[in-house]
C-alpha cells in the first residue's frame, strides 16, 4: 500500500487520547511525553492486523476489543517500520467487518518545531518557562500519537491532558471538565470534535493571557504568553469582521462545527500560522501588533494571515482534500479569499497591490522555470508534500481562481463555492468536485477551461500584433530559458481599446485573429485589469502607444503594473535588451501608485545587484536614483494627513534605496532620525535602521545589536535583526554572519537575516562561501525548518554573478537537506538564467 492510499480493511472513527507532556527536561536533556489512546475503528474487510502511522514513538500495553472479546497483545509482536513511519499491530484472530477498538500506551520525546514540541517563553514570574504546542501538518501527528495520518482518514477526537495545576490547556474544542488531583496537577477534558483530519488536531499547554469577544454566539479569543495579550486586540477585532463575513459568504455558520475559536501566539513557530480547527496558531509577529506603533506592512501581514487561516475553517477543515496533490484546494482558495476579504474591510491597506507585488510576481518567476510544477502536482508521500507549500500552490492558484471568478461572475462563483461546501462538508474532495459544482451553477464547461491551468506546468505568453482593426494572437509557454510552442491554454482574454472595454473572448487556439470592430487610435491593452495569469508581448507600435499611456496614466494602475511586469520578464528571458527595458522604465519615473512603483524599484534593485560588479551598473543606478528622488520629492520625509497607508512604504523604500546609493542628504537625514529613535514613524524604522548600519561603523552595529537583544516586541526585533545584516563593511558582515549561528537569533528568524544579507550589495559576496564553510551547522539548523532553507535558496538565485550553478547543485545534492530537492534544482536553473542575462547585458552595454 502506498502512502497516498487508505487501507482497505479499516477506518478510524474516533480517537480518545490522553496526553501527559513533561515540561522539564529529563536526564538525557529531552522533553518527554507519554499518553494513552483508544481508537474506535470500523472494520471494512476481514483484518488480521492494524497498521498505523507512528514515528519516534514507543508503544506498549496494547489491548484489542471486538464485541465481547478483549485481548492483550504482546508488545514484542508490535512491528515498527522506520522508513514507512508505521507500526503494525497483529490482531489475535481474523476480525470480521464491524466495530473494533484498540487501546494502547505511547511515549516519545518532543521534536523541534513539529509534532508535539517545546517552545520557550518568559513566565509571569519573569523566569524562563516552556510551553507544549503542536504542529501536525503535513504528516507530523504521527510523531505525537499513533494514528492513521492521512487527510482522508477523518475521525472525531476526544482529547484530555494532565498538566500542572497553574497551567492552561488548549485544544480544538472547548474545555468541559477539569479535575484537580490536589498534588499540583490536574486533568483537563475537551469536548468531542467534529470529524476531521489528524493534521488539524491541536494541543497547547502553558501560561496564557487572553482577550476575548464573540461572533454570533461563538467566543473568539487571542491567547498569548504572559503580558502580551493587548497586542492581540487589532487581530481580535479583525477576526470578528472576517468570521462574520465568511459565515455570510459561505452560508454555513462556524458554530455548526465547533463552539469556540482561539488564536494562539506561539513564541517558537516555523510557519506564519497553522489552521488547526478551533485553535489557530501563529508566530507572534504574525498575530500581535499595536496599530499605533506597527508599520502598514506589519498590519497588512497580520490581517492577511489571519484572513487566510480563518478561510481554512471552511476550505481545508470543513472540506479537506482527498490527498496532498490537491493541496491547492486548501491553499489557493485561502490565499485568494484572504485578499478579497481584507480588501472589503481595510481598503486603505491596498491589499491587492501586495498580492500582485509579493505573491503573483513570485509565482510568475517560479513558473517561468522548467523545474516548476503544476498547481495540481501528484505526490506519493507526505514528505514530497512539504515542497508544495510554495508560490505555485498559493499565489498562482489564487490568481487562477481570481481569473475564474472574473470569467463566471462574482455571484455565480460564490454559489458554486457554497454548493461545493454543502456537498462535501465533513468529508473530502478533489478538484473535479469543485469544477462540477461550478458547472452546475454556471452552465459552463468549467472543467475543460480549468484543467490545463491546474494540471499543466507554466503559463502562456500571448503575442499580440495589431493591424488596423485586426488583432493577431499567438500563444506559447513562457520560460526564461526557451519559449515553448507545444503547450497551450484556454485563455479568458479581456481587452481594452482607447479606454473602452471590449467583449471578452476565450482564446483557445495557438493562433487566432480577432476583428475588434474599431481601429484603436491611442492604445490597446490585453489582460485588462490583470485578471489572467499570463504575459503579453506587443508589436513595437502598440508598445510605444502603451508607454505613452503609462506616462499620461491613461492606463489604470493594474494595467500599468501588468505592462511593466511583462517587460521585466521579457528582459530577463532575453526577448528584449536591458537598455530597451531601462528606456521603457523611464516612462514610470513619475508613477505615483504603490503597486506599480514597488514593482519597478524591486526589478531595478535585482538587476543592479546582479550587475553590481559591472561598469554599466551606473546606468541602472542613475535610473534608480531618478525614481527614488521622484518618490521622496512627492512624499517628503514626514507622513501627511490623509496619506495612503502604502505611501509610507514607498517613502521608506525611497529613503532606503537612496541611502544604499550613498546619497549624502538621505544619510544625514537618517542620522537625525536615529538621534531620537522613539520618534521614528513605524513605516520608516526598517529603512532608517538599515541605512544607519549601512553607512555607520562598528559602533553603530554594536548599538543596534544591543537594541535587538533588549527589544521584546517581535516585529521590532525583526526590524533590528534585519538592520544588523546591512553593513557595507566586510569585517562587520562576517561578524553578522557569525551572530546568525548563535542562540541570540531564533531559528525561525534566521531566514530574515540571511535573506537581507543576500540582498546587501556587499554582504551577498560573503553568504555562499559561509554556507559552504558552516554546512554541518546549517544542515542541523534547517533539518526541521527546511521550508525556511527553501526561501534562502530562492534568495541565493539573485547571485548568478557570484555562484556557479553546477557547483551549487553538486554541493547541495551531495549532503542534502531533505525537502529542498526541487528548490535546489530551481536555484541551479535560476543561477544559469541570471548568468546568461548578465552576459547579454555586457554585450548590450559594450563600448565599440
Amino acid at each position: 500500500m502506498s502512502a497516498k492510499d487508505l487501507p482497505e480493511t479499516f477506518r478510524p472513527e474516533q480517537y480518545d487520547i490522553h496526553f501527559i507532556p513533561a515540561l522539564q527536561k529529563d536526564s538525557t536533556g529531552q522533553y518527554h511525553f507519554e499518553g494513552s489512546e483508544t481508537i474506535m475503528f470500523r472494520v471494512l474487510k476481514p483484518a488480521s492486523e492494524i497498521v498505523l502511522h507512528a514515528r519516534g514513538l514507543t508503544i506498549d500495553n496494547v489491548v484489542v476489543s471486538s464485541g465481547e472479546s478483549e485481548q492483550t497483545i504482546d508488545s514484542s509482536l508490535v512491528r515498527y517500520d522506520a522508513k514507512e513511519q508505521t507500526v503494525s499491530i497483529p490482531l489475535p484472530y481474523l476480525v470480521n467487518p464491524g466495530p473494533l477498538s484498540l487501546s494502547l500506551h505511547f511515549s516519545g520525546n518532543m521534536k523541534k518545531g513539529k509534532g508535539l514540541y517545546a517552545s520557550n517563553y518568559k513566565g509571569r514570574d519573569g523566569t524562563d518557562r516552556v510551553m507544549a504546542t503542536t504542529q501536525f501538518e503535513a504528516a507530523h501527528a504521527r510523531e505525537a500519537f499513533p494514528c492513521l495520518d492521512h487527510p482522508a482518514a477523518k475521525a472525531k477526537f476526544n482529547v484530555s491532558v494532565t498538566v500542572d495545576s497553574d497551567l492552561e490547556a488548549l485544544s480544538n474544542a472547548s474545555v468541559f471538565r477539569e479535575i484537580d488531583f490536589g498534588n499540583g496537577t490536574k486533568m483537563v477534558y475537551f469536548e468531542k470534535t467534529p470529524p476531521m483530519s489528524t493534521y488539524l488536531l491541536y494541543l497547547g499547554v502553558g501560561e496564557f493571557d487572553s482577550i476575548s469577544s464573540s461572533v454570533n454566539g461563538v467566543p473568539l479569543r487571542v491567547l498569548t504568553t504572559p503580558g502580551k495579550q493587548e497586542k492581540g486586540r487589532f487581530a481580535l477585532e479583525a477576526a470578528q469582521k472576517f468570521l462574520t463575513f465568511y459565515e455570510a459568504y459561505f452560508a454555513i455558520p462556524y458554530s455548526d462545527s465547533l463552539p469556540k475559536l482561539d488564536h494562539v501566539a506561539v513564541p517558537d513557530f516555523a510557519f506564519g500560522a497553522m489552521e488547526n480547527w478551533g485553535a489557530i496558531t501563529f508566530r507572534e509577529d504574525a498575530l500581535l501588533c499595536d496599530p499605533e506603533k506597527a508599520s502598514s506592512a506589519n498590519k497588512q501581514r497580520v490581517v492577511t494571515i489571519l484572513a487566510h487561516e480563518l478561510a481554512h475553517m471552511w476550505f481545508g477543515n470543513l472540506v479537506t482534500m482527498n490527498w496532498w496533490d490537491d493541496l491547492w484546494l486548501n491553499e489557493s482558495f485561502a490565499d485568494w479569499l484572504s485578499y478579497k476579504t481584507v480588501d472589503s474591510f481595510y481598503p486603505e491597506l491596498d491589499i491587492w497591490s501586495t498580492f500582485m507585488t509579493d505573491g503573483v510576481t513570485a509565482a510568475y518567476a517560479q513558473d517561468s522555470l522548467s523545474t516548476s510544477h503544476p498547481i495540481h502536482q501528484p505526490v506519493d508521500t507526505p514528505e514530497d508534500t512539504e515542497q508544495l507549500f510554495d508560490h505555485i500552490s498559493y499565489s498562482k492558484g489564487g490568481m487562477v481562481l481570481r481569473m475564474l471568478e472574473k470569467y463566471l461572475g462574482e455571484e455565480v462563483f460564490k454559489q458554486g463555492l457554497r454548493q461545493y461546501l454543502q456537498r462535501h462538508k465533513y468529508g473530502n474532495a478533489q478538484g473535479d468536485d469543485l469544477w462540477q459544482a461550478m458547472e452546475d451553477v454556471s452552465g459552463k464547461l468549467v472543467k475543460d477551461l480549468m484543467e490545463s491551468w491546474i494540471s499543466q506546468i507554466g503559463y502562456p505568453l500571448v503575442d499580440a500584433t495589431l493591424e488596423g482593426s485586426t488583432l493577431r494572437l499567438t500563444q506559447q509557454r513562457f520560460r526564461y530559458k526557451r519559449l515553448d510552442r507545444e503547450t497551450k491554454w484556454p485563455i479568458p482574454l479581456t481587452i481594452t481599446a482607447d479606454g473602452k472595454t471590449l467583449d471578452a473572448i476565450l482564446f483557445t487556439d495557438e493562433d487566432q485573429e480577432i476583428d475588434l470592430g474599431m481601429e484603436p487610435q491611442r492604445h490597446l491593452k490585453l489582460n485588462a485589469g490583470q485578471f489572467g495569469f499570463f504575459r503579453v508581448r506587443y508589436d513595437p507600435a502598440t508598445l510605444s502607444q502603451l508607454k505613452h499611456a503609462v506616462e499620461t496614466k491613461e492606463l489604470d494602475v493594474m494595467d500599468r503594473w501588468g505592462l511593466h511586469s511583462d517587460q521585466a520578464a521579457l528582459c530577463l528571458a532575453g526577448e528584449i535588451s536591458l537598455s530597451d527595458y531601462i528606456n521603457f522604465v523611464e516612462g514610470y519615473k513619475n508613477e505615483d501608485s504603490y503597486l506599480v512603483t514597488k514593482d519597478v524599484i524591486t526589478s531595478l534593485e535585482k538587476i543592479a545587484l546582479l550587475c553590481s560588479e559591472e561598469s554599466f551598473v551606473s546606468r541602472i543606478h542613475e535610473t534608480q536614483r531618478t525614481i527614488y528622488k521622484s518618490i521622496l520629492d512627492r512624499l517628503g520625509w514626514e507622513r501627511q494627513d490623509g496619506e495612503n497607508e502604502t505611501d509610507g512604504q514607498l517613502r521608506a523604500d525611497a529613503i532606503f534605496g537612496l541611502g544604499r546609493l550613498h546619497d549624502s542628504d538621505v544619510i544625514e537625514g537618517v542620522n537625525k532620525l536615529m538621534s531620537n529613535r522613539s520618534s521614528i514613524h513605524p513605516d520608516l524604522r526598517r529603512a532608517a535602521y538599515g541605512i544607519a548600519v549601512w553607512s555607520g561603523g562598528r559602533e553603530r552595529f554594536e548599538q543596534m545589536q544591543q537594541l535587538y537583544e533588549q527589544e521584546e516586541d517581535p516585529q521590532e526585533r525583526i526590524n533590528l535583526l534585519r538592520s544588523l545584516m546591512g553593513s557595507s563593511d566586510g569585517g562587520i558582515i562576517d561578524q553578522a554572519l557569525a551572530y546568525i549561528l548563535t542562540d541570540k537569533v531564533k531559528t525561525q528568524n534566521k531566514v530574515y537575516a540571511l535573506a537581507n544579507l543576500i540582498m546587501n550589495p556587499q554582504g551577498r559576496k560573503h553568504v555562499w562561501p559561509w554556507i559552504q564553510q558552516h554546512w554541518p551547522k546549517i544542515k542541523e539548523t534547517y533539518a526541521d525548518y527546511h521550508g525556511h532553507f527553501r526561501i534562502i535558496l530562492e534568495y541565493l538565485s539573485n547571485a548568478g554573478d557570484l555562484i556557479d550553478a553546477q557547483e551549487a547543485r553538486t554541493f547541495l545534492e551531495r549532503d542534502p537537506i531533505l525537502g529542498t530537492e526541487r528548490h535546489t534544482l530551481q536555484l541551479a536553473e535560476m543561477l544559469d538564467i541570471n548568468q546568461a542575462f548578465l552576459e547579454r547585458a555586457r554585450q548590450n552595454f559594450a563600448i565599440p
